[in-house]
């Protein structure tokens, strides 16, 4: 007779896009080299962190965040 486990928490994925440049809404920035966030975008950078520490538990930790090469990520 097989024995009950108790299946693994779910794996909580986010995906967030880059914050805020000067060029947001005027050109699409692609792969620009240089351009790094505006005011706006780090204060919107600074959010999301403040978020996904929230997240953290005893019980669940942040287990890896992968970002873009790019300045505005």
């Amino acid at each position: 007779m097989a024995r009950a486990t108790t299946p693994p928490p779910p794996t909580l994925v986010l995906f967030v896009r880059h914050g805020q440049t000067p060029t947001t809404g005027k050109v699409l920035p692609g792969r620009a080299a240089g351009l790094h966030l505006a005011d706006k975008g780090l204060q919107q950078a600074e959010r999301v962190a403040e978020r996904i520490a929230s997240l953290q538990t005893d019980q669940r930790k942040v287990a890896a965040v992968y970002a873009s090469p790019l300045e505005r990520t």
